[in-house]
């Protein structure tokens, strides 16, 4: 694990729309996409063959440079922070249908409050931060998000660190998250809360390096009407996420390193599934793989390759224990002194409360090029092809695999350090062996952002 810089926001923004909610919680190592959240964030069903999927990519909703906090000045040990951004989406499918596709624009509005303290070997930062969403005419997809974090981070001698982080806050699902039949959609936001606390670190005895991470998230939905008039019950996704890992390093030369990450999880569930079947969802899984890593700082190159295998054992007998072949790969390279490339690859088991599923093997990959220009302008595209099989207890034959494709466009105008504007773009497809959750999406946006 690598150490943050002290000037790169402490603390992660809060209830952030374009890092994607695209990370698979892929035991204790799960990518951090979501910019509040450091595992995937819900992807929960709302029926039958049901399983929610968000059209956003991953494309920060701040740009380069925007996102970094300002250099304090020598002599203050304080710093407040205001910023935020508005702006217009254009959804040319809002509700995720496979045909008859309603379109609207969406106004979004999101401040953000940040107090940091830099000290001299302590650093601290707590936030708040609201985000209002308003369509223009499909209102029943209104919604408003909030939600606090605070994080601090020790720093010791060479690259030793000590980190503790942690958010609540109340967001949404929104109406056309789920599946294109309009029938079984719900008929208006579903709104839950979410908190998470993490703490990680980092040391080297001698050659070897040791970086613990432990990490715990509660999710706890509200029930929502249908469009058929039944309610979805919601409280079969609430749980609690426990993970646990460590990554062991070995030197095996100037820039290369032998790691080995085991890994823990447990999958506390606050009830028993409420639909045909009753299962019970708790599991208890675990993770090791091994690899090695590229560290090249000259090069600007930093890159892990990890692969192991991934198993996953569930409390209801009528579920199958998952186990699966695991792997984690990811590059950020800076070449030409103005441009970064990022590259993950990902497989392992993720959670779902697809009815009679015990869980969902993902395969994933991930690219994303940002080019800066003259340090004010920036230019990206990003994709995403993910691969989603879901384990369905066998006597209810009804195995489903879903593809899902993601792309991205992205254009952003830096005013000095404390402005910006934007444009993005987004599309995706998803095709499924389920005819029924079968959509594609379009979605353009424009945005303006400060910072005072």
């Amino acid at each position: 694990m690598e150490k943050k810089s002290k000037h790169r926001g402490g603390t992660l923004p809060l209830l952030a729309m374009a890092a994607a909610f695209a990370c698979a919680a892929n035991g204790a190592h799960a990518q951090e996409r979501s910019l509040w959240s450091p595992v995937q964030p819900a992807k929960p069903a709302v029926g039958p063959l049901e399983e929610p999927i968000e059209l956003e990519l991953d494309i920060p909703r701040l740009p380069p440079g925007f996102q970094e906090t300002p250099a304090i000045e020598p002599d203050a040990l304080l710093q407040f922070l205001i910023d935020g951004y508005t702006g217009i989406t254009y959804q040319d499918n809002v509700f995720r249908a496979d045909s008859n596709k309603d379109s609207d624009f969406l106004w979004i509005g999101s401040p953000r409050l940040r107090l940091i303290y830099d000290g001299p070997r302590v650093d601290a930062e707590a936030g708040l931060e609201v985000e209002v969403g308003r369509y223009f005419d499909l209102t029943e997809g209104d919604y408003e998000d909030f939600g606090v974090s605070a994080s601090g981070v020790w720093e010791g001698p060479e690259d030793d660190f000590a980190r503790l982080r942690g958010a609540v806050g109340r967001r949404h699902q929104g109406i056309g998250a789920d599946i294109s039949n309009p029938e079984r959609q719900a008929a208006e936001v579903t709104e839950f809360w979410e908190g998470w606390l993490r703490f990680d670190a980092e040391s080297r005895f001698e050659n070897f390096g040791a970086a613990p991470d432990i990490r715990a998230r509660f999710l706890d939905f509200e029930n929502a009407d249908r469009r058929n008039g039944t309610e979805i019950d919601n409280q079969v996704k609430d749980r609690v996420e426990l993970d646990g890992a460590v990554r062991l390093s070995y030197p095996a030369g100037a820039v290369w390193q032998a790691v080995i990450d085991p890994a823990a999880n447990a999958r506390l569930y606050r009830q028993e599934d409420g639909g045909t079947g009753d299962f019970d969802r708790d599991s208890y899984g675990f993770e090791p793989r091994a690899g090695v890593r590229y560290r090249n700082e000259s090069a600007r190159i930093d890159a892990v390759l990890t692969a192991g295998v991934a198993h996953q054992n569930y409390q209801d007998s009528r579920f199958d224990s998952i186990t699966a072949f695991s792997m984690l790969g990811a590059l950020d390279w800076y070449f030409l002194n103005d441009t970064r490339l990022d590259l993950d690859i990902e497989r392992g088991i993720d959670e779902t409360t697809l009815e009679g599923a015990a869980g969902v093997i993902t395969t994933r990959g991930r690219v994303r090029l940002v080019r800066t220009f003259d340090e004010f302008i920036s230019v990206g595209v990003s994709g995403e092809a993910e691969t989603r099989e879901f384990e369905v207890n066998r006597a209810l034959q009804a195995e489903r695999t879903d593809d899902v494709f993601r792309l991205g466009l992205e254009a952003n105008y830096l005013f000095s350090d404390i402005g910006f504007a934007g444009v993005q773009f987004g599309y995706v497809y998803r095709d499924s062996t389920d005819a029924t959750v079968r959509f594609d999406a379009f979605e353009a946006s424009a945005r303006v952002g400060a910072r005072f």
